[in-house]
């Protein structure tokens, strides 16, 4: 005859089987990203001593949205930002316009101290005086990276100064002012950025679609065949890309060089294998 005692025994039995069960699952799965851990952190150093990349001259961090599997490499050094900046400056504006605190139709005046280069839509199309929309000057920041209308947007806020502050929310770091004396910018914050753009993806789906534009099959594009929205850098001898890859397990990825030969393809390359590792190693997790 089976009792209550008896039911209740059996019970406490498989409740306690199943914990077991999911316990070791979970110590199973935080194995699995420890071990892909160090195998990302082997392919990225191999990479770069295959490919003759000084250590002190890249700075590189990769972030899996699905696993949390990670690694940064020089990720507190100083590194140009070049127009990498653009990413986080963008996202300001776009949560302004959220905030109902300005729109795309509002205008900006293109003033002589906005003027930067000959470069893009602004100072191809347009003259000092002129007035240009908001949403005009935030597709050319990014699809065609006009530092003419990147720079509008930053007067408009008053400045570098406060431009600096406004982006900090963006991150939980302290904010160091040597990060942004000649537009220095750490890989650690960045990756914050792109961490930040990725969860609140719904906030920003036309950036994230000029992303996917800019600087077609150039740099993090270059060799995947999978949607990246990047914003990509290059200045003197910097050369940088940051963005997302939308693989089947999608990740943040922000790399910085400066110095190194040929880096917009080595760029391009590493990403590579970067997507290759998650389609291997981490999609599996």
């Amino acid at each position: 005859m089976v009792t209550f005692g008896t039911v209740k025994t059996v019970n406490a039995i498989q409740n306690k089987m199943e914990k077991h069960a999911r316990e070791t699952k979970a110590e199973e799965k935080a194995r699995d990203i420890k071990q892909a851990d160090a195998k990302l952190k082997k392919l990225i150093l191999d990479f770069e001593e295959d490919n003759d990349v000084d250590s002190d001259s890249i700075a590189v961090s990769y972030y899996n949205f699905d696993t949390g599997v990670t690694y940064t490499q020089n990720g507190s050094a100083q590194m140009t930002a070049a127009s990498t900046y653009k990413l986080p400056l963008n996202m300001y504006m776009y949560d302004l316009i959220a905030k109902g605190k300005i729109t795309k139709n509002t205008k900006l005046t293109f003033t002589s101290s906005s003027y930067a280069d000959d470069y893009g839509i602004v100072s191809m199309g347009y003259s000092v005086g002129d007035s240009i929309s908001l949403g005009t000057l935030m597709e050319s920041s990014i699809v065609n990276s006009d530092n003419n209308a990147s720079l509008m947007m930053i007067n408009y806020l008053g400045g570098w100064s406060d431009y600096v502050a406004d982006i900090q929310k963006y991150s939980d770091e302290d904010a160091d002012k040597a990060d942004y004396d000649n537009n220095n910018i750490r890989v650690n914050y960045m990756m914050d950025v792109l961490r930040y753009l990725y969860k609140n993806s719904s906030d920003y789906s036309e950036l994230l679609a000029n992303m996917k534009k800019a600087c077609s099959g150039k740099y993090l594009q270059k060799y995947v065949d999978v949607k990246v929205a990047h914003k990509y850098g290059n200045y003197d001898t910097a050369q940088n890309d940051t963005g997302i890859v939308y693989a089947d397990s999608p990740y943040a990825v922000a790399i910085y060089t400066d110095g190194v030969t040929n880096a917009e393809d080595l760029i391009g390359r590493l990403n590579k294998k970067l997507l290759e590792f998650t389609n291997d190693t981490v999609a599996k997790i």
